[in-house]
């Protein structure tokens, strides 16, 4: 790996979490807060029988907690873990519908046991009071986990911004005689001086001219390669060597072959990441940040698989700049023949996700078709600025305090659905929006539509948005 200067300028003190910090939750943490829910949970459990004369056996109390396990795990119950910067509200939600999914299946379940009116009567209070509990627990265990107190602040960085090295040394100042090298005794002691042998040193070098200023980076393009081709390179090559001194680009090469045609764009880069493993899109962005130090006010990911015209960059970071409630920004995404892709989409939801993926455009109704258009927010004028609740991760532009303040990209997500989740954190730190004030050209791949094994990480991506973000079946 080679890291360049990063030449940002020094470090913004500013609270930030650990990138990648879903994955800082062990299986250990989730049955911790499990264990430590049961106490709760046998009282709720036992509850509804005292009021009725009876006493649960163990296997009855066994499948109850199983039962609410199930629920926690199904429901996202443990997701605060992982994801530490929920607010309390959040939270106490989630608790509480996983807590009222246990005690209502329960209450079906017995619902022809003698002691079925007392259960009813007490579901509501009892989830209530499982729920406050498994909330309290998961904000203390929160507070543990980050190491800070009270749990619903920002932290502050696990790790401190530190300035790359310095690709260029510094020029020695020379100060009149001060300097060791022009000492008028260096050389009298015989074999110190320069002139060896003539009783007198030297005269002093000039000094080396000071090396020019390098201008500050405010947006760096974070490349992000998985086996680009060379046709791919040499366009994406052209255009980077078209970006001005105050925008430049950092690389991370997934899965690195040596004599790979990426390699032609490592030259050029403020830092170079190459990993012999794909760790996924997201995770391969957080350990490329994590390597630049201080970050520029606005950083860029996007895919190897673009082009644009010289100076779209330049517009959008001028856009950017002149609107700092930005969190996110994409730009108007077209195709090779230019026309305009429908990239912006509502928040994720059970239908969408069938219906684009399985469905043949020729078989939809009318129904769905139209439920497919507003989908896309295809009927939205795409040369205007609009806010948008998930937008294509293949160029983003963000914020880069948002993006350390939500904590990068959510480790857990391999491929797709990473971008749907990083908008719905990045909503919650400023705008995000459709930029059309330049375009940028998109070879869509659409792998997913082809290859058997990346529809199966899609639909693991699907599961895992939904468990944090709760399902939306329309």
């Amino acid at each position: 790996m080679r890291v360049r200067a990063n030449p940002s300028g020094p470090a913004q003190a500013q609270d930030r979490w650990p990138l990648g910090s879903a994955r800082a939750l062990s299986p250990g943490w989730a049955c911790l807060a499990v264990l430590l829910d049961l106490p709760v949970l046998a009282a709720v459990a036992l509850l509804p029988s005292s009021a009725n004369g009876c006493r649960p056996t163990g296997a009855v109390l066994a499948a109850w907690a199983a039962l609410y396990l199930l629920a926690a795990w199904f429901l996202g119950g443990q997701a605060s873990l992982r994801h530490p910067w929920w607010s309390r509200r959040r939270l106490l939600l989630r608790q509480l519908l996983v807590a009222l999914a246990t005690v209502l299946v329960t209450v079906l379940v017995g619902a022809a046991a003698p002691a079925a009116v007392p259960q009813r009567l007490l579901a509501l209070p009892l989830a209530l009071l499982l729920g406050l509990w498994a909330t309290l627990v998961r904000l203390g265990l929160g507070a543990i986990l980050q190491g800070r107190i009270p749990p619903w602040r920002i932290c502050r960085p696990a790790r401190e911004a530190t300035a790359a090295p310095q690709c260029r040394p510094q020029p020695r100042r020379r100060e009149g005689g001060s300097d060791s090298d022009s000492d008028s005794g260096s050389g009298s002691g015989g074999g110190g001086g320069r002139g060896r042998g003539s009783g007198r040193s030297a005269p002093p070098a000039p000094p080396a001219p000071p090396a020019p200023p390098v201008p500050p980076r405010q947006l760096l393009l974070l490349l992000v390669a998985y086996h680009p081709s060379a046709a791919e390179v040499e366009q994406l090559l052209a255009c980077l060597s078209s970006l001005p001194a105050r925008i430049g680009y950092a690389l991370v090469v997934n899965d690195h072959h040596p004599g790979e045609a990426v390699e032609r764009l490592a030259p050029g880069a403020d830092a170079v990441l190459f990993q012999r493993h794909n760790p996924g899109y997201g995770r391969a962005v957080n350990r490329l940040v994590a390597q630049l130090g201080p970050l520029p006010a606005h950083i860029a990911v996007l895919n190897t698989d673009l082009r644009w015209r010289s100076g779209s960059f330049e517009a959008l970071l001028d856009w950017l700049q002149d609107h700092p409630e930005v969190s996110l920004a994409v730009p108007r995404i077209v195709d090779p023949q230019g026309v305009g892709q429908k990239l912006c989409k509502q928040h994720p939801t059970l239908l969408g996700l069938c219906s684009r993926r399985f469905l043949p455009e020729r078989f939809k109704p009318a129904w769905l078709q139209r439920y497919d258009r507003w989908y896309v927010m295809a009927d939205r004028d795409y040369d205007q600025v609009f806010e948008v609740p998930y937008l294509s991760g293949c160029c983003m532009l963000i914020n880069s305090e948002a993006f350390c303040r939500v904590g990068g990209f959510d480790e857990q997500y391999f491929l797709y659905l990473e971008d749907a989740d990083l908008s719905r954190c990045l909503a919650a730190q400023g705008l995000c929006l459709h930029v059309p004030v330049a375009a940028v050209e998109h070879g869509w791949g659409r792998g997913n539509y082809r290859s058997l094994k990346l529809m199966l990480v899609n639909l693991i991506s699907a599961w895992l948005y939904f468990r944090k973000w709760g399902w939306a079946l329309w």
